[in-house]
């Protein structure tokens, strides 16, 4: 029997290096190492066999940076307790993030970039000397209590993480990457762009878990992307990884690329070249969440909604596609549809955890669509409890926050009380949920910003803001003032100028604009007189001033200044009649339903069968409770535009008037024209 010398280091053939740890829990005298996994351990007398629970799995970080100081920080923090070393590759860095990563030990290289991600990340993971390799990105971090130990406990070969995609709108979207793996020699990246572990060898025989430890990713902020142009750069590289290896994966992450473009069209096609090539990867629910957007954006409206309803009946638990169905019926005006679908993702549906890309469609994404749908409707009281639950959910999201603004102003709900709704509803946030709040009051120009946008401690304020600030609190001479120091507009601040120079009557501050002005001379010259107030000789239609005008209005309803109200409604008159409809649909949003009426009866008794005045009229009618009248009109609409929007609200005239003979009339028309439509066939 094998017996431990006086220094507790015991002799065994199987081992060269033994490492001797002493553990009471054990109540042994001494046990070392056999492998990786298993120990020998020294128990009353005899030697035990057992598995080393002790002994954890060590974890490399390896990562590939650039000029990454203004995250590296965060993420290097957040893995404290969790690796064992941390293995950094520098392609050539300016800025202190070498400085950083020392401050935190890392083994530093230096590689040199030959714009190819799989080449830097493969030289990374070769300097790991750990069992486990986990990979981030600077712009990454774990979230509290992860649990890295725990998820490589079943010993795995890889791991799929979820990765949490933080949105500068305050929502957030969510993918799942393969991010921790064994250190394995045949495991390495390929791919120049979106390199991938060569997890789909055939040759390779390999076990998958997923883990249950998540990563925030700050790389999709607005200011981050422009930072480093992700954009441009993406394109070019992926094509030619597509031309080198037109594989699935590739093929699906120029689809990704091109919608980050705009590309819709461009992408729907590699995504349905990818899907065809390889239809039973992991990454194909994101794959088809992705051409769902690509037909809404694309209006492809049935074809979208046709797909997601087949992938529902497939899997009826991926609440995604519920989601995305719910986002096609609300853009092609099938509301009462999107509201069903909607209320169905905030049900307590046992809904799959791992497949979720859309973060919040079950909270606060779903609660903030119906309150625009119900917005729409005028249901002004339903519209402000789904946007307060939608707070109350993610407090941060940033177009709920400006939509509960809106609504207070649309309400005419007095500032104090904004103010003071506000305050209980913040009142235990912390400093981040803050100043997302603040960020959002600005950005809807809501009054309420003189009492938020305070010079503190001595600091004052950018003078763009404290322009916006003094402008929204009526103090117009010292915004101008203001404004005329700013050596360079913003495209952000035009209406704004705008807006000034016409309640001042101050050229000199409309020419701050020129830069950013695509105008010929006339027109401009046109501009200033409509800026002095002047009666206009000419129209403003198509010009540059135009798509600006209807939000000007707003913006002077929202300061009470109804005399230059009147000036500039009278100035719309000369535009188009798309133009002159909104500034109705805005006068009957603050309250003004008899004006914005009177407005369009004008056009009415001029060309009463002209389709958008119809729409325009019926609408606002509908939504003041004049059914009988609205009836009238939406049974002329229907002979003019026969789209689904128009049978809709003459179906629901005849509902409200307890009309069932007609209702059942036009809703056996619908159910023909309108296959696509549940609500319809369910009526």
């Amino acid at each position: 029997m094998l017996k431990p010398t006086n220094n507790h280091k015991a002799f065994c053939p199987c081992c060269v290096n033994l490492k001797v740890i002493k553990d009471f829990r054990f109540r042994s005298e001494v046990f070392f190492s056999l492998g990786e996994r298993d120990i020998v351990l020294y128990i009353s007398g005899e030697y035990i066999l057992k598995r080393n629970e002790l002994m954890r799995p060590t974890v490399s970080l390896c990562m590939i940076v650039k000029n990454e100081e203004r995250y590296l920080r965060k993420c290097l923090d957040s893995v404290k307790g969790f690796v064992d070393e941390i293995i950094i590759v520098d392609t050539g860095s300016t800025d202190r993030t070498l400085e950083i990563a020392n401050e935190f030990n890392a083994k530093v290289s230096a590689f040199e970039w030959i714009h190819d991600f799989s080449a830097a990340r493969n030289f990374a993971i070769q300097q790991a000397s750990c069992d486990y390799i986990l990979q981030l990105d600077a712009d990454e971090y774990l979230e509290d209590g992860a649990t890295l130990q725990e998820d490589i406990a079943s010993d795995k070969d890889y791991y799929s993480v979820t990765i949490k995609n933080h949105k500068s709108d305050g929502g957030s979207f969510a993918h799942q990457a393969v991010r921790l793996f064994k250190n394995r020699a045949e495991l390495h990246y390929i791919g120049k762009l979106h390199e991938h572990l060569n997890i789909l060898d055939p040759s390779l025989t390999l076990s998958s878990g997923d883990a249950s430890s998540l990563i925030n990713h700050l790389g999709y902020l607005d200011d981050t992307v422009q930072e480093k142009n992700k954009v441009e750069r993406n394109y070019e590289i992926m094509l030619k990884e597509l031309e080198a290896n037109p594989s699935p994966y590739s093929l699906y992450n120029m689809g990704k690329v091109c919608m980050s473009q705009r590309k819709y069209e461009e992408a729907l096609n590699y995504f349905k070249k990818s899907y065809e090539l390889a239809d039973n990867m992991s990454y194909v629910y994101y794959l088809f969440c992705y051409m769902l957007n690509c037909l809404r954006f694309l209006h492809r409206y049935e074809e979208g909604i046709s797909l997601a309803k087949v992938l529902i009946d497939r899997q009826p638990l991926y609440l995604d596609f519920h989601y995305e169905l719910a986002r096609l019926y609300e853009e092609y005006g099938c509301l009462q549809d999107a509201e069903i679908v909607l209320q169905h993702c905030l049900s307590d549906q046992p809904w799959s955890e791992k497949k979720v890309a859309n973060e919040g469609a079950n909270g606060y994404l779903s609660f903030y669509r119906l309150a625009c749908i119900y917005d729409k409707q005028g249901r002004s009281g339903e519209a402000f409890e789904a946007v307060f639950e939608a707070i109350q959910s993610n407090p941060v999201y940033q177009p709920a926050i400006k939509l509960y603004l809106r609504l207070m102003l649309k309400a005419n709900i007095s500032h104090e009380e904004v103010i003071t709704h506000l305050e209980k509803t913040y009142s235990s946030k912390d400093a981040k949920t803050i100043k997302m709040l603040l960020v959002a009051i600005y950005e809807a120009r809501h009054p309420i910003m003189a009492h938020y946008f305070t010079e503190k401690d001595g600091q004052p304020l950018d003078k763009e803001i404290k322009a916006v600030v003094d402008q929204y609190d009526h103090k117009y001479e010292q915004s101008r003032d203001l404004w005329l120091e700013v050596p360079d507009i913003k495209p952000d601040n035009i209406v704004d100028l705008l807006t000034l120079s016409l309640i001042l009557k101050d050229t000199d501050l409309m020419n701050k604009c020129r830069p950013l002005a695509n105008t010929s001379h006339r027109d401009w010259k046109l501009i200033k007189s409509f800026i002095k107030r002047e009666p206009l000789t000419s129209d403003l239609k198509d010009s540059w001033i135009e798509p600006h005008l209807v939000t000007i209005a707003e913006q002077l309803i929202v300061l009470g200044e109804f005399d230059i109200f009147e000036y500039i409604s009278a100035c719309i008159m000369r535009c188009s009649l798309a133009t002159q409809i909104k500034l109705a649909m805005l006068l009957a949003d603050y309250g003004f339903k008899d004006m914005a009426v009177d407005f369009l009866l004008e056009h009415y008794n001029a060309n009463p069968n002209h389709p958008d005045v119809l729409q325009g009229l019926s609408a606002i009618l509908y939504r003041t409770g004049h059914y009988e009248e609205a009836a009238s009109l939406s049974e002329q609409l229907v002979k003019h535009r026969n789209d689904f929007p128009s049978y809709q609200q003459l179906y629901l005239c005849y509902i409200h008037l307890g009309n069932g003979g007609s209702a059942q009339r036009v809703a056996q028309e619908m159910k023909k024209k309108y296959s696509y439509s549940s609500w319809v066939q369910s009526l």
